[in-house]
């Protein structure tokens, strides 16, 4: 059984975008995949360095689906989409929220979840942290 998730790309509150995950959706596979997602993409000197967060979010499935592509052909034609703001597919088990608010390292992004939720409005927050914190906790379990 896949473990669904959505994940929001926003700066400021205001600019939000949202996108499905139909796979792997648990922390320890999202987050991580962000990280190395946003490593990539700052390493990068022309990048719009999470200006936008649309560009960011169809950056993060480009380079997913550029992984997933490694797998099984044909492979890299599921998993993601780009939905409409507070949409709930009923199925998720987490949400998360991903804010680029200025951010200036990769490590600086702020990220938190939930596995307790009705809607992005009503979910019940594990508190924000930066990705890089995240990282750090995660090596040491």
């Amino acid at each position: 059984m896949s473990t669904r998730s959505q994940i929001r790309f926003m700066k400021n509150k205001e600019d939000v975008v949202q996108i499905y995950r139909h796979s792997d959706g648990y922390p320890k596979a999202v987050i991580p995949d962000l990280y190395d997602f946003f490593m990539w993409y700052y390493s990068e000197p022309n990048s719009r360095k999470g200006e936008y967060p649309d560009y960011v979010a169809a950056s993060f499935i480009y380079y997913e689906k550029k992984i997933l592509s490694n797998y099984d052909e044909g492979y890299e034609k599921i998993g993601y989409g780009v939905e409409n703001v507070g949409k709930i597919h009923g199925d998720e088990e987490y949400l998360y929220e991903v804010d680029l608010t200025d951010v200036k390292e990769p490590e600086e992004v702020k990220i938190r979840y939930s596995d307790s939720f009705e809607s992005f409005e009503n979910a019940k927050w594990h508190p924000w942290t930066t990705i890089g914190k995240f990282m750090a906790k995660l090596s040491t379990e």
